[in-house]
């Protein structure tokens, strides 16, 4: 007897009685069980979900540059729920400014006032921020906070507030600094060309 001859209620009643590790095997040993598994369970499980917008209207598809699947959903809304992000105060300041940041595998950008710190990172340790040693840009103009930041390989271009902007070359170390436009104004993109 196949249990597949038991009605979805029956069948749906005795898979709520697995663990998510047990629907996961099982999920694995047919393409029938994971449609009904995927469909009949997860996907009903996910209806609500705040990243999932609402079940009348679901954003997800739109918003993702891949695609999750319920069971990721789920995992997703689970770890949000019960906190299982670490948050840290790698930076305190006395006085809060606007802040960019940008991470990559071995190294770590951020922004404070007028200035742009780069610190090393240990690609091993995920945590580990090499504080005493770091890279300062930095603007003449003191009072004017970094707006945004953009990169390209080790060249970075960097927006005041005040309307400069300033080039910094990584391979001569040298930095340019030049006004680009009026306060009131916004400069939107940068385009970096080859010459």
């Amino acid at each position: 007897m196949s249990i597949f001859v038991l009605n979805e209620y029956v069948l749906l009643k005795i898979l709520s009685y697995l663990s998510d590790h047990d629907l996961q095997n099982l999920i694995q040993t047919s393409k029938r069980f994971e449609d009904f598994i995927t469909y009949g369970i997860y996907a009903p499980k996910t209806v609500n979900l705040l990243m999932c917008s609402t079940c009348k209207n679901a954003q997800i598809n739109r918003r993702n540059c891949s695609p999750l699947s319920f069971y990721e959903r789920i995992r997703i809304a689970s770890n949000w729920s019960t906190g299982r992000y670490k948050e840290t105060i790698s930076f305190p300041r006395k006085k809060l400014f606007f802040t960019k940041t940008h991470l990559e595998s071995d190294k770590f950008y951020i922004t404070n006032g007028s200035y742009l710190r780069i610190y090393d990172r240990n690609p091993n340790e995920p945590d580990s921020i090499d504080k005493s040693d770091y890279l300062e840009i930095s603007s003449k103009n003191y009072k004017s906070d970094i707006s945004n930041f953009v990169k390209r390989n080790e060249d970075i271009f960097i927006g005041q507030t005040s309307g400069n902007g300033i080039l910094y070359d990584a391979e001569s170390f040298l930095q340019t600094e030049q006004t680009l436009h009026g306060v009131n104004e916004y400069l939107t993109c940068v385009d970096f060309q080859d010459n």
